[in-house]
Parts: C-alpha cells; sequence; structure tokens
C-alpha cells in the first residue's frame, strides 16, 4: 500500500493546480494526473486518460482564452481507501474562441461562473477530476440560450437534456442487445 499523503501535500496540489489552470499550462495540469484519469465535465462526455484530458483541456482554453479561476475554498476528506479534496471556485472568462467538444462558437460573451471540483487521489495522483456547475447558466451566459429566470425554465430545459441521454442510452442498448441476437 502506498504511503498516506498528508494534508500540506494536498494543499500543495491544490495551490499547484489553481496556478496551472490560470497560467493554461496543459502540462502542468496534467502532472498530477494518474494516466487512466476521468475528467468529468457536465458540458462533456467524461475524458478518459491523459490524451483525451489534454484535448479537453486544449479546447477549454481554446474557447476561453482568459479564463481565470479564483479559489474560494478548499476541504479535504481522507479514508484509510482513499483521499479526496473539494474545492470551490469561480470562473471569468471571455468567449472568443470556438469549443470543438461541444460545438459552441464563438460569441465574444463574458461568462462568471461558480463551481466545485471533487479530486479523488490514489497513489499521491489525482484519478478522478469531477467538476460541478450549472451548465445551463454557462450555456445562457454565452449566448447558446436564451436568458430566461424561473426554475419552470431550467427544469424544462435539464429534463430534455437527461432525455437525450436516456435515448441515447436506450439505443445503444437496443443495438447491444440486436448484436446479441444475431450471435
Amino acid at each position: 500500500m502506498a504511503a498516506k499523503m498528508t494534508k500540506a501535500q494536498h494543499h500543495a496540489i491544490a495551490d499547484e493546480l489553481f496556478t496551472a489552470w490560470n497560467a493554461h499550462d496543459v502540462e502542468g495540469i496534467l502532472e498530477h494526473m494518474t494516466d487512466d484519469v476521468v475528467f468529468v465535465d457536465p458540458a462533456i462526455e467524461p475524458a478518459k486518460g491523459k490524451e483525451a484530458v489534454r484535448a479537453h483541456l486544449r479546447d477549454n482554453f481554446t474557447s476561453l482564452p482568459d479564463m481565470r479561476f479564483a479559489r474560494e475554498d478548499y476541504q479535504l476528506y481522507l479514508s484509510d481507501e482513499d483521499a479526496s479534496s473539494i474545492a470551490t471556485w469561480t470562473m471569468k472568462g471571455t468567449n472568443t474562441g470556438p469549443s470543438k467538444e461541444t460545438g459552441l462558437p464563438a460569441t465574444g460573451k463574458e461568462v462568471t461562473i461558480s463551481g466545485t471540483v471533487i479530486s479523488r487521489f490514489r497513489d499521491g495522483l489525482i484519478c478522478e477530476y469531477v467538476l460541478v456547475y450549472d451548465v445551463l447558466d454557462f450555456l445562457q451566459q454565452v449566448g447558446a440560450l436564451p436568458r430566461t429566470e424561473g426554475v419552470g425554465f431550467k427544469a424544462l430545459v435539464m429534463f430534455d437534456v437527461i432525455a437525450g441521454k436516456a435515448a441515447d442510452q436506450a439505443g445503444k442498448a437496443t443495438q447491444r442487445a440486436v448484436k446479441a441476437i444475431r450471435r
């Protein structure tokens, strides 16, 4: 079993990550991740492995080239099996470049989003990196969706997103069943 990381080591990694994000240092971010890292951003499919994460980060920095993060809080949760950290942040940037991943064009709109990142560690490196933020608010700020206040509109949009994902999963299950029957 690998030696446990100290709280000071966790805090040092968090500081280095925020510095690397703000410098748009893709390799500086990746050096803290395992080769099989799972990077979860609610706006896209999870990126699995460093190459996929590298492409995602480059796309982010292209679409928001002035992206900057302010860390607001950092909490550390330790267990015998692994260690997890939670940091809250606020990101500001201007959407002046297109995103290949999401298909969003450059809109020139400024964005301010608050969120959380949950990092799970294995052997001193991040094996799972989960971003949590309001994607609908982000899409409204960049001008991809109309700005509408109220829970009803947000619920309708989120239902549509969930229904689309469910339909996609049902289609994949059907394809697997057809393949199994043909065997």
